[in-house]
């Protein structure tokens, strides 16, 4: 079964048919409306710039909220960590 369904969404005043996932359509529509936010938030404060600075500086906001995000979420400093201590307590026990 196919569970693609086919949207139109507007970013920066252009529309995109987009067949995506159904269970995805409020992720995407809320990517969107995220992106047409700050589009417009820079629009309000540069509106003597070209369209494509405005969709960089979006791309650019977006990426490094992301980035952001994935270095909060790095587990890797704990896992060495848990490891660590891992190895320590068998020890312990092998020696009990």
């Amino acid at each position: 079964m196919n569970d693609k369904i086919k949207i139109n969404l507007q970013i920066a005043d252009v529309t995109y048919p987009l067949f995506i996932k159904s269970d995805d359509e409020e992720l995407v529509r809320k990517a969107g409306k995220q992106i047409n936010d700050k589009l417009n938030k820079y629009r309000a404060h540069f509106p003597n710039l070209e369209p494509e600075k405005f969709m960089a500086m979006v791309a650019l906001d977006l990426s490094t909220e992301n980035l952001r995000l994935e270095k909060k979420n790095d587990i890797e400093p704990f896992a060495e960590s848990i490891k660590q201590l891992t190895e320590e307590l068998e020890e312990y026990f092998k020696k009990e």
